[in-house]
């Protein structure tokens, strides 16, 4: 389905709001430049010993929590805790020690692109799971930096796209009788999903924090809400406010970005926070016009990944007729965002620059995540800067789950991340005649919070787009 918005804003607001474009003509001297990681030797956060300690993680014994009663009994992470506990020991990005610590590499990679004339170009810094920095470079600079004694690799930034596929009730996880779900209760009870992709529509009914008030029958009737009798009797019903249903995260450190069409206020105690980055894809790539610089999905394949995961149950409809429930596999999970990935002019699949993604795993980490969702992947090996990002992540507790990507049942189909052994790769599995027309499935919206209300980004998906 066609995407409804307006042409988006100008190059020329683009730049007045901060964002930084790729220059397009050749006659700027520096054509040939592109953008580069460049890795030091230097640990970074989480790998030093001593910031690690510094940071809350030991590294050796297993997380567990206290009981707050005072019985002296403990919990194993992932089971719940009562509100205000931490549920396990969290890399706390804002310990002093850390942070004198990432100011130091901070200092020293602005330092080596000042050595070689590109201390302007710098892009992002990479602190805690990777010490490294991004930066726009010639040839020439990324030689000269590649040549220093504290450098350890250098990489030209690659494109990598979002991947994924449809698997639910095929795996028997939910049952007659609610399957594995309810027999171990896994139902994601405040654990956060940090989901690197393309984004997320705001208000969307599988993202909210509340409940519709609960109302008689009667007046869910057609009877109930059409006729004068029934509005009359049920006005009272209508009145009832929503009820909250998730209560603030402790410790969470995450933060909600504001951008182009998404507020602050579309966070909420279920969206717990949302980010973008679009510096290294800017460089290298033309922006779709109906695109958003801001958190907001424009595609709608991020949206379907984060509502996949942990969605609430809602009513799924067919065609405007109610079929079913649905969920997320955790409907009872926090949902973080971080938008990494973006629409070229015609483009079906986001594309995302591995500068971006590297420094969202960052920001995931330091955030508290609990799992980072990566349908992200390419043809790479395993050795580029967001795979070694996600490891440093799983060092500091940080599962990801990664898609075995859209290419198989081939020998050698499974790549970048996925085939690494430090990532959980999830492949998926359909059967013929078991798919609906994913442009006839839809989940109810309140369109007062999206004028969009026909966009890619404005209906849950239950079939692969």
């Amino acid at each position: 389905m066609p995407v409804t918005a307006g042409p988006g804003p100008t190059a020329g607001e683009r730049a007045a709001a901060g964002v930084r474009l790729r220059p397009m003509s050749a006659d700027t001297g520096d054509a040939a430049a592109r953008v580069y990681i460049i890795q030091f030797r230097e640990p970074a956060a989480l790998g030093d010993p001593a910031i690690r300690q510094e940071a809350g993680l030991d590294g050796g014994e297993p997380t567990v929590a206290p009981v707050a009663d005072g019985t002296g009994r403990r919990q194993i992470r992932g089971s719940k805790l009562r509100q205000g506990e931490d549920r396990r020991r969290r890399f706390d990005a804002g310990a002093p020690a850390v942070r004198r610590y990432a100011d130091r590499l901070t200092a020293r990679h602005d330092a080596a692109l000042d050595s070689v004339g590109a201390g302007s170009e710098k892009l992002y810094s990479y602190r805690y799971a990777l010490n490294g920095v991004a930066a726009r470079l010639t040839p020439a600079q990324a030689r000269k930096l590649r040549a220093r004694k504290d450098v350890r690799h250098v990489w030209e930034d690659r494109p990598k796209l979002v991947e994924t596929n449809d698997s639910a009730g095929f795996l028997g996880l939910l049952g007659d009788k609610g399957g594995l779900r309810r027999d171990l209760a896994l139902r994601g009870e405040d654990i956060v999903i940090g989901v690197i992709d393309s984004g997320i529509a705001p208000g969307h009914p599988s993202l909210s924090d509340k409940e519709p008030a609960a109302r008689p029958r009667l007046c869910r009737s057609q009877w109930g809400q059409s006729s004068l009798l029934g509005l009359w009797l049920c006005q009272r019903f209508r009145n009832r406010p929503d009820t909250l249903v998730y209560s603030p995260l402790p410790g969470w450190q995450g933060a909600c970005q504001t951008g182009e069409r998404f507020f602050a206020t579309y966070c909420n105690n279920k969206l717990i926070g949302a980010r973008y980055y679009i510096d290294g894809f800017l460089e290298e790539y033309d922006l779709d016009p109906n695109e958003f610089i801001s958190p907001r999905d424009a595609d709608g394949h991020g949206t379907h990944i984060a509502t996949t995961a942990a969605g609430n149950s809602v009513q799924a409809t067919l065609a405007g007729t109610p079929v079913a429930k649905i969920s997320g596999m955790a409907p009872r999970a926090r949902i973080a965002v971080y938008k990494a990935c973006w629409l070229e002019p015609g483009a079906a699949r986001g594309t995302c620059s591995t500068a971006d993604l590297a420094r969202a795993i960052e920001d995931a980490v330091a955030d508290g995540v609990d799992i980072i969702n990566y349908s992200v992947g390419s043809d790479d090996g395993i050795d580029d800067a967001d795979d070694l990002a996600l490891l440093a992540a799983a060092e500091a507790g940080v599962l990801t789950v990664a898609a075995a990507g859209n290419e198989g049942p081939v020998p050698g189909s499974i790549n970048s991340p996925a085939a690494a052994p430090w990532v959980l790769a999830v492949g998926a599995s359909s059967r013929r005649g078991d798919r609906f027309q994913a442009e006839a499935i839809t989940v109810g919206l309140d369109h007062r919070h999206d004028p969009r209300r026909h966009s890619p980004a404005g209906r849950g998906v239950l079939a692969r787009r």
